[in-house]
């Protein structure tokens, strides 16, 4: 006989197990006593079919399937508050033994706890989902970092669950009224309104057209898996089992996926899956040269998706789990994502106008204001021949003489008959552009190829229209005007000189065209006189406030192509942190460190690296140009409690310097590609097997844009 059932002498509260989950337990001990009875008594072996009780797939001697999964020993185990222990690997996703104990009775509270009538996952009340992972937490012992990881893995398997019923009880039997009527009799926790509802829901047909586009995406899929319910973890845990992989050791993605898609202990692949024996080929061979040396990944990038021609998907990585990001794996930078409000958004608007209108209202006024001296004859003195003034001094104007794009002087024409190779036109005279105002305008008379803009023509020749150029210097009046005194005298004739000098300077081939004005300032202006170039860098460049002051000595170097100091290379840091800033995505991503703090060594540099690391985001790059081994490795968290430290990445490879005088010139190349490498492939790039150098065109492109950065400021 079997054994009668035992009574329950406590409440379920005061086990912290559910109702449903205590009839589960009921059901099943009846099971388990007929399951004695029938080992007692063999001549009732052909009775009914027992339901299962445990997660393994379970057979009688007739053949029947396994029933519904009821996790009796688990809920037993909880009962008696006893907690399963689950490991989980370094991603944070179980393994070992437990797993599929885990897995399971996710799954189980899943069905029995969420109603499937709810259309979504994401529409499920979070209580439910809360007092779901409690029920977890209370039977296995699991961090509660794993809580993102087992509310998803319920979403799954209950997303599942309803797609297991809809093609095994209901797509069957539409239009069956009587059939459709009440849940399956193995699910009796649905209730027959839920089910109902259920039912409505998947036999609309706005839900039919959705099912038929999933379905076809379903069957875009190619390279299926053979790894049942064990999967990646499951596959390398057989591995270490059989020898074929040591413990601790991370096998290449590539290696996994192949072994998943081929039949259980066989090394062959199928004939008829060519395209998968062509993949396979493929993986072999980047294997081989990866292991060579002859090829390098970089980013998100590796054999298995250079093989399969295919970036890994943002939320999911192949043969690693669906709960692990590309940017987890691969350790990419987190990316700033840049908010902005609609009240922000605004605000911006209305400031844009309001400077809009304001400028619009100076110019409307000097117009008015042009317009009234031209008409009272003020103006006639400007507009005067140059020869009967005796001065050259002008002022350039495009389309109207109210207009003004440039300044320079005038020549006349029997000193140049020619511009650039071409006689100047009838009605035009000679000018030298030497400074700009609207450095975008068109020239009236361009030199096609060459010079366009009046950018273009800055320290250059060009032809401009008479009726456009206005004197600046008035007529020189008949009286007798006091002598000057002997020093005046002298500092008129050496700044006659200066004016002869600078008129005379011509560059060197090695100066870049469009930069003639720059190498005149600087090799007569500032070198004789001591002049310099300041560029003001607010506190955000460097973290304080700094000017930079460029002396002849570097503009020259500059120019000419020749060594630097760390005076151009803080110009240039200046330029890069003007361009990052005008990019919100790169605002808090790349920070610059004063090379001049660095370069002198003074006491204290070391504090002030020290404060300037502690600014900014975790994830956050500093630029650091630096002395060879001036810059010492120290930690820079004192003081920030228990604040994870931040770790120094020492890049394998860094671009090689091609001569002796070009290390600058490197150094701002660099900083600018990486600041251009979005997918951040410059720590791998410069490996010391697939060294390379600049070439010279790279060098001199940084070289011309800190030119015309400096140029700006003069």
């Amino acid at each position: 006989m079997a054994p009668k059932k035992q009574k329950k002498t406590k409440k379920a509260d005061s086990y912290n197990v559910t109702t449903k989950q205590l009839e589960i337990v009921d059901k099943t001990s009846e099971t388990l006593d007929s399951q004695t009875a029938q080992a007692s008594e063999p001549q009732q072996a052909n009775s009914e079919q027992p339901t299962v009780t445990t997660t393994d797939t379970f057979r009688t001697k007739s053949g029947g399937k396994r029933g519904v999964c009821t996790m009796y020993n688990v809920i037993v185990k909880k009962a008696r508050r006893k907690k399963t222990k689950v490991t989980f690997n370094e991603w944070g996703i179980p393994d070992g033994e437990t797993r599929a104990r885990l897995q399971s009775y996710i799954g189980m509270l899943a069905r029995t706890t969420i109603p499937i009538d709810i259309a979504s996952w994401p529409n499920v009340d979070p209580e439910l989902k809360s007092k779901l992972w409690i029920d977890i937490q209370s039977t296995f012992k699991v961090k509660p970092q794993c809580e993102d990881f087992v509310l998803k893995s319920a979403g799954c398997k209950w997303r599942q669950f309803k797609t297991n019923l809809m093609r095994k009880f209901v797509r069957p039997y539409v239009g069956q009224k009587k059939k459709l009527s009440k849940p399956p009799k193995q699910y009796a926790y649905v209730s027959k309104s839920t089910w109902k509802r259920f039912v409505r829901q998947r036999t609309d047909p706005a839900w039919e057209e959705i099912h038929e586009a999933q379905s076809e995406r379903v069957s875009q899929r190619k390279y299926h898996h053979r790894l049942s319910r064990k999967g990646y973890i499951g596959l390398k845990a057989d591995e270490m089992k059989s020898g074929r992989l040591e413990p601790g050791v991370e096998p290449d993605r590539a290696i996994l996926w192949k072994k998943a898609r081929k039949r259980k202990n066989s090394e062959e692949v199928e004939e008829v899956d060519e395209e998968l024996a062509v993949v396979f080929g493929k993986i072999d061979t980047l294997l081989e040269k990866k292991e060579k040396g002859e090829i390098q990944f970089s980013g998100g990038e590796d054999v298995l998706t250079t093989a399969l021609e295919s970036r890994e998907h943002s939320g999911r990585v192949r043969t690693v789990g669906g709960y692990i990001t590309p940017k987890q794996y691969f350790k990419l930078p987190r990316e700033k994502k840049v908010r902005i409000t609609k009240e922000e958004l605004m605000a911006r608007d209305r400031q844009r106008d309001e400077k809009i209108e304001k400028k619009t209202q100076a110019l409307e006024a000097e117009i008015v204001q042009l317009k009234a001296m031209i008409s009272s004859g003020m103006m006639n003195h400007h507009q005067s021949s140059p020869m009967q003034s005796g001065n050259r001094s002008c002022e350039l104007s495009v389309e109207r003489i109210e207009n003004k794009v440039a300044f320079g002087m005038v020549y006349p024409r029997e000193d140049r008959e020619k511009v650039h190779g071409i006689d100047i036109p009838l009605g035009h005279q000679c000018v030298s552009v030497d400074g700009i105002i609207k450095p975008d305008a068109l020239l009236p008379v361009p030199i096609h190829a060459e010079l366009e803009t009046v950018r273009d023509a800055l320290g250059s020749f060009v032809a401009w229209p008479e009726e456009l150029i206005s004197y600046t210097t008035t007529a020189i009046k008949k009286n007798v005007r006091p002598r000057p005194s002997a020093d005046k005298r002298n500092k008129s004739d050496e700044l006659q000189k200066l004016k002869a000098q600078f008129f005379e300077a011509k560059p060197s081939a090695k100066v870049p065209k469009g930069f003639t004005l720059l190498f005149k300032h600087a090799t007569t202006w500032m070198k004789t006189a001591g002049l310099s170039i300041q560029i003001e860098c607010k506190s955000d460049v460097f973290g304080h406030e700094k000017i930079i002051y460029l002396l002849h000595e570097n503009i020259l170097a500059l120019l000419e192509f020749e060594m630097l100091g760390q005076a151009i290379i803080a110009s240039y840091m200046a330029h890069l942190h003007t361009e990052t800033s005008q990019r919100p995505e790169l605002a808090e991503t790349f920070a610059f460190i004063d090379p001049g703090s660095t370069f002198n060594l003074n006491g204290d540099f070391e504090a002030y690296i020290v404060n300037r690391l502690k600014e900014g985001n975790p994830d956050r790059l500093f630029f650091l140009p630096h002395n060879q081994k001036a810059v010492k490795s120290f930690n820079s968290e004192t003081g920030r409690g228990n604040r994870t430290p931040p770790k120094a990445k020492f890049l394998s490879g860094s671009p090689k310097q091609p001569g002796g005088h070009e290390c600058a010139y490197v150094v701002m190349c660099y900083m600018k590609e990486i600041i251009n490498d979005t997918r951040l492939t410059f720590a791998t790039k410069w490996l010391p097997k697939t060294r390379a150098t600049y070439n010279e065109a790279q060098l001199d492109e940084v070289r011309i844009e800190a030119l015309k950065f400096i140029q700006e400021h003069i």
